[in-house]
Order: structure tokens, then C-alpha cells, then sequence
């Protein structure tokens, strides 16, 4: 059996003109959404006299230092002003979403639940070689100390960049250009499972009331706008024969485990992989990083998977001509290309 195509921003462009990769996927368009306003945390009251700056040595990113620094100190218009820089998501309970990584040969199942709640802490989803975990501020530095070396470092979660809104329905079918290529087939994806990935799935009830999502599977979390709705929108237009299943991945830990989830067919016979998101430092056109190892993982297990090439429609991507003038195999992106 062929290995299933790999259609990614990770893939360098190699023939013709850069493209994005609504023109090169049939089965994806797309849509933006906006994410939706965190709760507000709650700071606490702590004397000028308790408070310490922590070192760089305590295990957390210089973002979380800085945020913690900020609440111990009472100093809201710094905190807000790191709170809002749009990784950072908040629970209910003031308690911040955080991803530990794990030091190598660390399993995320190593870290029980039980040692999480001594801190007022508790899993939000385990991954492959991290985790994301729900705790407030003021209680991450001993919970790092409880866990010793098994935790290199405490970080916020890198996020998934939607960017954009689009209209609630779905025009896919328009865009893609023509849908006619499949249809003439009589193929209207029948008894394929695609996976719609994305970090908000809000109305998907309307949609399938509406009729615009015909052959779906589970229901998603609300919360995090409307993208991965729309996206659902465009394959049920391209392929409404097949069977739509929302998976919310609002962070890495998210995404490795839809990966471990497929490797072992958790999920049932998911053929399709549909992520219509970038995520900024995460993988490269020439396919390098943690991203990217992911999408290899997935096609290794026959799975398709489809992703957003920058995600950026409207003319907000760069285009040329195939140029290499260093004979290094991929094309030339400076001004002379």
C-alpha cells in the first residue's frame, strides 16, 4: 500500500509557484475565528514584605516568571499586560494552563494525578513527551519542586494561530477550484473518517441542525470561537459522503496526543487529519520541528494529514517564481526571487 500524501506548510515548495494549500488540498479551506475572552484570575493578597522575585534557576520560562513576579507583587496593569498576551488561558478557578516538559525517557503517565492535586493542580491533557496542567501561579514553583528532574521546564502552552473570522456558512465548495473534479467521480468520500483538528468548535449543533454538517461523530467542547466549525463546514461541502469527527487541539500537548490517540486507532479508521491552523516556531518550511515530527508520526499510521500553509488568505502570502540559485533544493525567498 502507497503511504498516505503529507500536505503541510512543512513540505518546501518544489515545483512551480508557491501556492497556499487551499490550492493544493481539495479537502481543506481555510476559515478564521477569533479566541474567546479567558475568566479573570484571581490575585491574591500578599504583604510587600513576603515577596521575592524567583530565580532563573525555579524551572519556569521568563514569561511565567515574569507573570508570577507581577501577581505576588500586586502589580495588575503588568500581570494583565502579560495575561493577555494569548497563550495564556485561565480556568474558572484563576488556575493557569501550563505545559511541563518532561525530561527525555519521562512518560506523561509517570506523573499522577494525586501529586498534582497536593498543589491544587490537575491534568489537562498528556501528551508524548509533555504535558498541560491546570494550577495556579503562586503554587507552580513547589509542585516543579515536588517533581524534581522528571520537569525541564514549565512554559505556557504553545497555541494554534487561527487568525481571521469567516461567515458562519460555509462557502468551501466555491473556493475550491472546482469541486466537480472529485464529484465526477461518484467519490463523495463514503466511509472516510476525517478528523477536523482545531481549538474551537462553537455552534456545532446549530451547523448540524442547519444542515450543514450531514455525517458527524462525537460532540466537541464549546469554547474558543467558531473556526473549527467552519473548517468541519468546508469538508462536509467537499465530501459530504464522509464521516466528520471534531478533536479540540488548543495546544501541543493536544495535538500529540490526537497523534498517540490515532497511532493505536483509539479513534476508530481515521483516514484524514484536517488542521486548518499554524503554529508560529513550530515547523519549518523545510521540514524541521516538533510540528512536523508529529505529521510524520500520523503518516506513518496511514493517516492524511492536511494543513493550512500560513493560513493567510487575502493575498497575505508570499509568491514567486521558482528560483535556487544556491542549488541547495529549496526555493529562494529574498527579494531576488
Amino acid at each position: 500500500m502507497t503511504k498516505p500524501a503529507l500536505i503541510s506548510t512543512c513540505e518546501p515548495w518544489r515545483t512551480g509557484r508557491a501556492r497556499s494549500a487551499c490550492s493544493r488540498a481539495v479537502l481543506i479551506v481555510g476559515l478564521f475565528a477569533a479566541w474567546s475572552v479567558n475568566a479573570q484570575p484571581r490575585l491574591p493578597v500578599v504583604a510587600a514584605s513576603q515577596w521575592q522575585p524567583f530565580t532563573a534557576s525555579d524551572g519556569l520560562t521568563w514569561r511565567l516568571r515574569t507573570m508570577l513576579d507581577a501577581q505576588l507583587a500586586g502589580d495588575r496593569v503588568a500581570f494583565e499586560r502579560e495575561r493577555n498576551n494569548g497563550e495564556a488561558v485561565f480556568d474558572a478557578q484563576g488556575r493557569l494552563e501550563v505545559q511541563l516538559d518532561l525530561a527525555p525517557g519521562v512518560r506523561p503517565s509517570t506523573v499522577a494525578d494525586a501529586e498534582l492535586r497536593r498543589f491544587g493542580g490537575e491534568v489537562a491533557v498528556r501528551g508524548l513527551d509533555v504535558m498541560d496542567v491546570r494550577i495556579s501561579l503562586t503554587a507552580l514553583p513547589a509542585l516543579l519542586a515536588a517533581l524534581g528532574s522528571r520537569v525541564l521546564v514549565a512554559r505556557l502552552p504553545p497555541r494554534p494561530h487561527l487568525l481571521g473570522v469567516g461567515k458562519s456558512v460555509s462557502e468551501g465548495a466555491e473556493q475550491v477550484a472546482p469541486p466537480q473534479a472529485l464529484a465526477c467521480t461518484g467519490n463523495d468520500g463514503a466511509g472516510v473518517k476525517v478528523v477536523v483538528l482545531d481549538a474551537g468548535f462553537d455552534k456545532w449543533q446549530a451547523s448540524i441542525d442547519d444542515g450543514e454538517l450531514p455525517n458527524t461523530e462525537g460532540v466537541p467542547a464549546q469554547g474558543g470561537g467558531t473556526h473549527g466549525t467552519m473548517c468541519a463546514q468546508v469538508v462536509a461541502d467537499v465530501a459530504p459522503g464522509a464521516t466528520i469527527l471534531p478533536v479540540t487541539g488548543g495546544s501541543y500537548a493536544g495535538i500529540q496526543k490526537l497523534v498517540a490517540d490515532v497511532e493505536v486507532g483509539k479513534l476508530g479508521a481515521v483516514r484524514v487529519i484536517s488542521h486548518s491552523v499554524i503554529w508560529f516556531g513550530m515547523s519549518f518550511g523545510r521540514h524541521e520541528g516538533p510540528v512536523c515530527k508529529l505529521t510524520d508520526r500520523a503518516r506513518k499510521a496511514g493517516i492524511a494529514w492536511v494543513n493550512a500553509s500560513g493560513n493567510s488568505g487575502g493575498g497575505g502570502f508570499w509568491t514567486g517564481i521558482w528560483a535556487d540559485s544556491d542549488n541547495e533544493g529549496h526555493q529562494d525567498m529574498g527579494p531576488a526571487a
